[in-house]
This record gives structure tokens, C-alpha cells and sequence, in this order.
């Protein structure tokens, strides 16, 4: 197993325990994979659904030699069922026959409708009516008997949350667009006041899932980012259920995101092991989860316990993701006041541009365009000339990126409600400002 970097992460290569870092799942050669397996089995499902020979399925089914997987068997099969609505009675059908044939559980019958309710913001965006079919398989299940009463109404209930398409997308929408905006801004008190105003209070584990489902595409500062809003935000934003319900989600649909995402195993270690150290989980939620042996997900539990327990686990796993460059928000907003104030006394350009680049917190250089509006709005025309100059400056010796300016500028146009309530003549300010910087840097759209 290959060691990871020891200079990339911080950490010594002689350590015994450095290998655990980094260590990811690689299968067997001679075991059929999980992605192989439902490939086949959702090709062999759909020949079913044609031919409706149960016994031919079944024995295509144990074929496959894999009943590790077999856990995995009603969360693909009612997945392509609800692309094929009329299919729901023969689907719930077979699923008894395998359940009969002891090929599947009726704990794993029930789990796969939960799975497929907590994943409905993902599936509604190919399915809309994806609600009004769950709630017809639950039913069908439910009059067989593959799914008891109380778990029927507990689903019921979720999906009285969102009782329609649209309300489901908008509230989806919004996590998304909060956590793009946080992977930006890196400001915690502005995500947590976007929390609190979203409508439904039992999304918050969606937050969870969402945040460490969209960081393991970016890099190290997002996932770090994401670390800290957990450890942040636990008790208090986010319950302690949330959390683990967000996270026990991102376990159980572990073996469908390691094809698109080849090194989640690793990812997902680190998040929990960072989680437990930083108090937003507590280490006893490592025992609760129902998951199979030959699961991932019961790979990755099992490398968490092992980092957890190592020697220095705090120590090492407060940088796990290499960012101890990464600095607070609130540190780095008072340094520019601190810094552009001192520009308007002392004019000295060439002096508060080498503490901009030496802060090296290029991510965040928008605020930097941000600090510089929101200080000339009740100055005189000296400090107002004195800030396009510094701007124009920044973006000519290429101090600060156009990318970073346009966020700038869109800050700027989400706060204006707010300026103007202290500042009624903020929105002329702003207008001068871009007319004063040039066609070449305006807001774009």
C-alpha cells in the first residue's frame, strides 16, 4: 500500500502510523466490484421487467457469486423503478420472492426507502415527480409487507416536508448557493445567519451532506473550510443528530460515489476523524451505524477508529488538511480595516500593497474590494479618489485577480440592502465607484 506524502500533509514518514493517514480501499482483483455488480444487476432488473421470469433473475442474481453485495439489491432495483412507474407492483413482488429466497433482508428493504427518501433533493433533479412515486412504492410496499407501519409514517412525514417538487428544488438551491458563497467568503457568521433563515430546520443534515459532498470535488482549503463549519457550528447551528445523520447518509451511499470521486474513502476518514477530535461528533457514533463488513463505508469506520485512538490524533488531525495557512475570517478583516485606514492617513501605496500580498489569503481578496467601498462610503472625495487608485493599482500589477474584483462587486450588490439602512446614499457611491474604475472592470451579471 502506497505511503501517502509526508511533506504534503505535515507529517513524519517514519511515524508508524502514517500509512492510517492515507490509507484507501483497493478490492481484491478476483472480487467482483460494487459498481460492476449493480451494472449488472440493473441490466438483469430491466430484462425482468420485460420478460418478468423471477427464477431467471434469481439465478442471474447468484451468478454473480457477490452476496456481500447483496445488501445493496432493493436500493437498485427501486431506483430503476422509479423510471419505469408502472413497474412498481412486479418490482415489489420480486423483492419479496428474494426475500423469501433469503437472497435479501427486510431490514435492508426498508433502509434502501430510507436511502431513497434522504436522497431525494439528488433525485428530483432527474425525476420531479419523484415524492408522488416514492410515496406510491412506499404504499405498495407497505400492503405486502416488506416495509412495517411506523417506518411507512415516519417517511410520510419527511415527505410532508417537502410536499412538492418546487419547494424541494428552491430549499436544494439554497444549500447549494450558501455553501458556494461560504467556500468564497469563508465567513461563518454570514453561513450561520443563511442557516437559520432557511424554511425547513429538517434539511440541516442535508447542510451536512451537501457541504462535504461538494468539497470533496474542490481542494484542501474547501474541505478545511468545511471541517471547521462542522466543529463550529456543532450544538449550536447544527445538533449533534444532524451531523450524524448527514454523515451516516454520505456512509451508507458510499460504494455509488468512489467512481466519480476515486479517492472518497480517503476524504470521508479524514472528515469523520477531524469531526470526532473537533467535538461535532462524539466517538460512540462510530458503533451506531447499521453497516455491513464488505461495505466502504465499514472500511473508512474502521480507519477513523484507528486515527482517533493513534498517539497525537488531535495534534495531527487538526491539520489534516494542510491549511494551517488558512487563517479566521475575523483576523483577516480587521488586518485590511486596520490596513486600508492607515493607506487613507499615510497614502502610502507601495506600503499596503506588500501587507496585502504578505497576508497570502489570495481566496479572499474580494473582501479587499469589499473593505475598500464600505470605507469610502462616508469619506470625502480625498479617500474616495484615494480608493480607485489603490483598486486600479491591484488589479494592474495583478495584486488582485478579476475573478476575485467580480466577487467583490457582487458582495457589494448583496449587501446594499443593508448599507443603505445606515447609508441611504450607498447605492450612488457604489455607482460612482465603477464608473470612476473603467468599462474594463465592471460587475458582471
Amino acid at each position: 500500500m502506497k505511503e501517502r506524502d509526508s511533506k504534503e500533509h505535515g507529517y513524519s514518514s517514519t511515524d508508524d502510523d502514517t500509512f492510517w493517514i492515507g490509507r484507501e480501499y483497493t478490492p481484491p482483483s478476483h472480487i467482483l466490484s460494487i459498481g460492476s455488480f449493480k451494472n449488472c444487476l440493473k441490466h438483469y432488473f430491466n430484462l425482468f421487467l420485460i420478460s418478468h421470469e423471477t427464477q431467471e433473475l434469481i439465478l442471474q442474481l447468484k451468478g454473480l457469486d457477490a452476496p456481500q453485495y447483496h445488501q445493496h439489491v432493493p436500493r437498485v432495483l427501486l431506483s430503476t423503478a422509479l423510471d419505469n412507474s408502472g413497474s412498481f407492483d412486479i418490482t415489489i413482488m420480486l423483492l419479496n420472492d428474494l426475500l423469501n429466497d433469503n437472497l435479501i433482508s427486510k431490514s435492508c428493504i426498508e433502509f434502501a426507502f430510507i436511502m431513497l427518501y434522504n436522497r431525494i433533493d439528488e433525485l428530483s433533479k432527474d425525476v420531479p415527480n419523484v415524492l408522488n412515486l416514492l410515496e406510491e412504492l412506499v404504499e405498495c410496499a407497505k400492503g405486502s409487507g416488506l416495509v412495517d407501519p411506523e417506518i411507512a409514517e415516519a417517511l410520510e412525514v419527511f415527505a410532508r416536508i417537502f410536499n412538492d417538487a418546487e419547494s424541494l428544488k428552491k430549499v436544494t438551491v439554497a444549500v447549494d448557493t450558501m455553501i458556494d458563497e461560504y467556500f468564497v467568503s469563508q465567513d461563518l457568521l454570514e453561513l450561520q445567519r443563511s442557516i437559520k433563515e432557511l424554511p425547513c430546520p429538517e434539511f440541516h443534515h442535508q447542510i451536512v451532506k451537501r457541504a462535504v459532498s461538494m468539497s470533496m470535488d474542490r481542494k484542501d482549503r474547501e474541505r478545511e473550510l468545511v471541517s471547521r463549519m462542522l466543529g463550529e457550528f456543532s450544538s449550536d447551528v447544527l445538533s449533534c443528530f444532524e451531523v450524524e445523520k448527514g454523515i451516516t447518509m454520505l456512509l451508507m451511499n458510499v460504494d455509488d460515489l468512489v467512481d466519480d470521486i476515486p479517492k472518497v474513502t480517503t476524504y470521508l476518514t479524514w472528515f469523520i476523524a477531524r469531526a470526532i477530535i473537533d467535538e461535532a461528533l462524539a466517538p460512540a457514533f462510530l458503533k451506531k451505524i447499521p453497516l455491513n463488513p464488505n461495505d466502504l463505508g465499514y472500511f473508512i469506520v474502521s480507519n477513523v477508529e484507528h486515527l482517533v485512538n493513534m498517539k497525537h490524533a488531535a495534534l495531527r488531525l487538526q491539520n489534516v488538511w494542510n491549511c494551517e495557512s488558512l487563517k479566521p475570517v475575523s483576523e483577516v478583516k480587521n488586518a485590511l480595516k486596520k490596513a486600508i485606514l492607515e493607506y487613507y492617513e499615510s497614502e502610502d501605496m507601495e506600503e499596503i500593497s506588500r501587507i496585502i500580498v504578505e497576508m497570502n489569503v489570495p481566496d479572499y481578496h474580494h473582501e479587499v474590494v469589499r473593505r475598500l467601498f464600505i470605507t469610502v462610503i462616508d469619506k470625502k472625495q480625498r479617500e474616495f479618489n484615494l480608493a480607485v487608485e489603490f483598486m486600479k493599482r491591484l488589479i494592474q500589477h495583478g495584486i488582485i485577480s478579476s475573478f476575485q474584483v467580480q466577487k467583490g462587486f457582487q458582495r457589494i450588490r448583496k449587501d446594499m440592502p443593508e448599507l443603505l439602512v445606515d447609508a441611504p446614499h450607498a447605492e450612488t457611491v457604489f455607482q460612482d465607484l465603477l464608473a470612476a474604475l473603467g468599462s474594463n472592470i465592471q460587475p458582471s451579471n
